[in-house]
């Protein structure tokens, strides 16, 4: 009987020998997958706030909503949309922003209509 429980014992240490690395080891997977995300989004975070054409307080079109620019962060960036709700905060994680449609506003509306007249003016005088 004794010889029994001492083989018992054995396979139990043996058993925890085994589990232990492949424990460690799918942990550190878990680990390096998680900063590997945590470096692409700090990364395209850095993308987006280094764009010469967008900072912060810019007048955007937001897949087609107009929106302002409110915060570029490492993580996420925060779009401000007035819509019949009211004023809200749209937070949009950096990895999506490339999925996202973002057209800066050069000019407002009213500007238009004058650069359109000057545009007329110029080709009457090329004429």
């Amino acid at each position: 009987m004794e010889a029994e429980v001492l083989t018992i014992e054995q396979l139990a240490t043996d058993f925890t020998l085994w589990l232990t690395p492949l424990f460690m080891a799918c942990l550190a997977l878990i680990l390096v997958l998680l900063l590997k995300d945590a470096a692409m989004s700090i990364a395209k975070g850095i993308r987006f706030k280094m764009h010469p054409a967008f900072k912060e307080g810019d007048h955007v079109y937001l897949d087609g909503e107009k929106a302002v620019i409110v915060k570029m962060g490492l993580f996420t960036s925060v779009f401000g949309i007035e819509s019949d709700r009211g004023y809200c905060w749209r937070y949009i994680a950096n990895e999506r922003i490339g999925m996202a449609r973002i057209e800066k506003i050069i000019h407002k509306p009213r500007d238009l209509e004058r650069i359109s007249q000057l545009n007329r003016r110029h080709d009457d005088d090329d004429k």
